[in-house]
Formats: C-alpha cells, structure tokens, sequence
C-alpha cells in the first residue's frame, strides 16, 4: 500500500462517512413513512 494512496482515500472515506451520517436518517424516516414497508414489517 503506497503512502499516497493513503493520502488521497483518508479524506474521502471521511467524506463517504460524513454524507452517510447525514443520509441514513433521512433515508431511513422515508423508509418508514413509506406504507407498503410499514405493513410488510408490522406484520
């Protein structure tokens, strides 16, 4: 593993992480408002 390719992933991993954070609760509230899935997991 080159040092430079260490360079240039670390922030970009750190970038993935951050939206990740950001998107999974948004994309988690959508998921329950959605009915179809709410009544397959309510069963």
């Amino acid at each position: 593993m080159d040092l430079r390719v260490l360079i240039v992933l670390a922030p970009l991993m750190l970038a993935a992480a951050w939206a990740l954070k950001n998107i999974l609760p948004v994309a988690l509230e959508q998921f329950r408002k959605n009915e179809l899935i709410g009544k397959f997991f309510d069963r």
